[in-house]
């Protein structure tokens, strides 16, 4: 069953939100490669009115598919660095899951 994917966070300061910004390219070109075959959208939004809010939307097979991603060698190079760049650390991330109906 395809599983959708919504983070929120928010970037300590301008510094913090231009290295998030260096990872979350790395993991989209990693995510929409032949490297995770399961992973269909990975695309990460920054505001608008706030460049310090992100939010990243990705689709996947399934469950294995969001497992294997956050498994993989670029996203835990960006989860080490998580808790020095968004403000309440990695536990300042708000991920929801989402199913097709």
């Amino acid at each position: 069953m395809t599983v959708f994917l919504v983070a929120r966070f928010k970037a300590k300061d301008e510094a913090a939100s231009a290295k998030i910004e260096q990872h979350l390219k790395a993991i989209r070109d990693h995510a929409l490669s032949d490297k995770e075959p399961g992973c269909s959208l990975y695309n990460p939004t920054r505001g608008r009115d706030d460049p310090l809010d992100w939010h990243v939307y990705e689709e996947y097979a399934d469950q294995a598919a969001v497992d294997a991603h956050m498994a993989g060698p670029v996203f835990q190079a960006f989860a080490a660095d998580a808790p020095n760049l968004m403000v309440g650390g990695a536990g300042g991330i708000d991920i929801r899951f989402y199913n097709n109906i």
